[in-house]
């Protein structure tokens, strides 16, 4: 299946978070009201597993680097670790509300399956609203619903997105 390439919106710089950059992350995924462990957040980010957008001041656009979006990957979405395999699970991802309807979350949860991609993981999973199924299903997740919840699950087999 082929996805749109992963990069960002002009003016918009997609990195891996750093341990610096914890605060403003949290500040991104708490401000559209996710619920974030500040600690699993911070392990994430030791991990690799925390990728953040940012201005881009070089752009000509902005005086300063601002997060903009965050997207936080966990190892895995069953209660049981063992089951899990070799996938990741999309646990947060947000853009502050003057950025959103940009490409920025589509590109972040784009550079979230090239890291995945990178690490030879072959499934990324994401659990989310029923609004959001048009969101996921553009970016190449086969969406199913949840049992007994109004929320539906996205999966992404990594290994056959065309990230051309």
């Amino acid at each position: 299946m082929r996805v749109p390439s992963s990069d960002p919106p002009a003016g918009i710089a997609i990195r891996p978070a750093e341990a610096g950059d914890a605060v403003d992350v949290l500040r991104v995924l708490e401000g559209a009201l996710l619920e974030v462990d500040a600690e699993t957040l911070r392990s994430g980010i030791e991990a690799g597993r925390v990728l953040l957008a940012e201005t881009d001041p070089e752009s000509g656009n902005e005086r300063a680097r601002t997060v903009v979006g965050a997207l936080s990957l966990v190892p895995c979405d069953e209660p049981s670790r063992s089951a899990c395999g070799d996938r990741l699970h999309v646990d947060a991802v947000a853009v502050t509300r003057h950025r959103r309807e940009a490409g920025i979350g589509s590109a972040l949860v784009r550079a979230a399956i090239d890291l995945a991609a990178a690490r030879e993981v072959t499934r990324l999973t994401a659990a989310f609203e029923s609004d959001l199924r048009e969101f996921y299903a553009d970016l190449g997740f086969r969406i199913e619903p949840v049992e007994g919840a109004d929320r539906l699950r996205g999966v992404v087999d990594v290994g056959a997105i065309d990230r051309r």
